[in-house]
């Protein structure tokens, strides 16, 4: 099976079968056969240490961001593109390598910078204006538990299908330690595209004095009629507006 392979009118690099094709100035095209990795050596030898080790952060960061996606639910079904998994992993891994608590293949993302997830765009093809999104406000009052989205007064860049949009807004607290997570969301009236949108303020309540970290996402959702709109996802925004990571 072919994982990955470039060549046709070029030199041929990637893995095939049971070979592994690379290309270099110095030494040209070289075909090497691919052995496969011994599961007791792999478990045990020295030698694989490092590439263990990457493969239990690399294992770590994959079910934190199952958990952040679980604890988004179906807004984020609502708004994803296919790079979007791609994206929260890289993102993930740069958050795991801040944890300076623990060694490498032991990290954790509660240890990292979460932080790093504030601005993240679910749909990139689809984000905020720049100049909206600098506009609409984010607070986090861990000690009541209240999160709010303030946005002003705008006229949405509306894809030609909808006739309607609305502002969401989801406070999430989650502990990716533990694998649980609370989850708040809510949401503005419908309004009609062709219209200035008056300024919107959604509130969202966690638990009170909470210790885990929490995340205020904001976005907004088209609609045709009542119904989402063909490839409803390429339009939809949302995005992360404001991290607070606890300690």
């Amino acid at each position: 099976m072919a994982i990955f392979v470039k060549g046709i009118f070029g030199p041929i690099t990637g893995r095939l079968g049971g070979k592994i094709y690379s290309w270099s100035e110095e030494h040209g095209q070289q075909v090497k056969d691919r052995k496969p990795i011994d599961k007791w050596a792999f478990e045990n030898d020295p030698k694989y240490k490092n590439r263990r080790e990457n493969c239990k952060d690399v294992g770590r960061a994959a079910g934190a961001v199952k958990l952040l996606k679980d604890a988004l639910g179906e807004l984020l079904w609502l708004r994803k593109d296919q790079d979007m998994h791609r994206a929260m992993m890289r993102t993930m891994m740069e958050v795991i390598r801040t944890d300076k608590s623990n060694e490498k293949g032991s990290r954790k993302p509660d240890y990292g910078y979460l932080e790093y997830f504030e601005g993240f765009d679910f749909n990139e093809k689809a984000s905020f204006d720049r100049d909206l999104k600098e506009k609409i406000q984010a607070s986090i009052d861990r000690e009541s538990g209240l999160l709010q989205i303030d946005s002003p007064a705008f006229l949405p860049k509306a894809p030609r299908a909808a006739d309607f949009f609305r502002i969401v807004s989801a406070g999430l607290a989650i502990d990716f330690e533990n694998k649980k997570y609370e989850t708040n969301v809510k949401h503005s009236e419908w309004m009609p595209v062709l219209q200035p949108c008056p300024p919107v303020l959604l509130s969202n309540r966690i638990t009170p004095k909470s210790r885990l970290t929490i995340f205020l996402v904001a976005g907004i959702e088209f609609r045709d009629r009542g119904l989402p709109i063909p490839d409803h996802g390429k339009f939809n925004v949302l995005t992360i507006k404001k991290v607070d990571q606890y300690g």
